[in-house]
């Protein structure tokens, strides 16, 4: 997303015109020590709807989740972003666990992506590596929990950090 500005946050971003938009972003995500699920149902609606979507997605979950991941990445309705490796804090995070925890998303992408040319997601897809971003251009914080370290190794990492203003959750 070369268009956002790196050195801070999004929140909410106005449309020229002033036409309202909304942005539906789900976060997928698990911790250290946890394998979180995936509700098959909410995406079928998802696609049944057309509905454009922004996942913002862990990296610890995408390589539990290998063909799903795949599913998602080749799925030209929703965009892959990032959610940490591990939904870790952090604002309590420095050095190299702080650069890993915001850098590791990437690396399980570029190597899912890298993968995708021989599995059954792919075959309907005719260049499918090429059909899929090389790289994720967004970050939401985990827990939302963000200081001004965190923010600069997103953004040296070459991401735009995306919040949010409403929550169902």
């Amino acid at each position: 997303m070369e268009n956002f500005d790196t050195g801070r946050e999004f929140r909410r971003v106005e449309i020229a015109g002033g036409r309202k938009t909304i942005a539906l972003t789900l976060d997928i995500c698990e911790i250290r020590g946890e394998v979180s699920g995936y509700d098959g149902d909410i995406f079928d609606y998802l696609r049944s709807e057309s509905v454009k979507t922004t996942l913002f997605t862990g990296g610890k979950w995408m390589r539990s989740h290998l063909s799903r991941a795949q599913q998602l990445m080749t799925d030209p309705l929703f965009e892959i972003a990032s959610h940490g490796f591990a939904h870790r804090n952090v604002r309590k995070l420095d050095g190299e666990s702080l650069r890993e925890e915001i850098e590791g998303p990437q690396r399980a992408y570029e190597s899912i992506r890298e993968g995708l040319a021989d599995t059954q997601c792919a075959k309907k897809i005719d260049n499918p590596v090429q059909s899929v971003a090389p790289r994720i251009g967004l970050y939401r914080f985990p827990f939302g929990a963000c200081n001004e370290p965190a923010l600069k190794a997103v953004n040296d990492a070459g991401l735009a950090a995306v919040q949010w203003d409403v929550s169902i959750g």
